[in-house]
């Protein structure tokens, strides 16, 4: 689901970078860039992944400044180490066009 929306930024979190092996068997490093951001609805948290994190990092965005952005939201299943099926809100902002 993908959900376009003015935001303010209220926070903004360090880019941060995790080595992975990919299928192929290479070594890769996934991105991503976290926010905190404001919108109609209250606050909530945020990430940007791979070339949009690049992209933000790059924008050098600061507490308090403005975007058009747009959301994409999924639910995700996982289970625990004892097996307890739970679910979490995965939110990425796919889009951003600063105001």
């Amino acid at each position: 689901t993908h959900k376009v929306m003015v935001i303010k930024f209220v926070k903004v979190l360090p880019l941060v970078k995790r080595d992975y092996t990919d299928r192929n068997g290479q070594a890769a490093t996934f991105r991503t860039k976290p926010f905190i951001v404001a919108n109609e609805s209250g606050q909530i948290y945020v990430e940007a992944i791979q070339e949009q994190a690049d992209a933000l990092e790059a924008l050098d965005i600061h507490e308090g400044d403005c975007a058009f952005a747009q959301i994409s939201t999924v639910a995700r299943e996982y289970k625990t180490q004892n097996g307890d099926v739970r679910y979490a809100n995965e939110i990425t902002l796919t889009k951003c066009v600063m105001l």
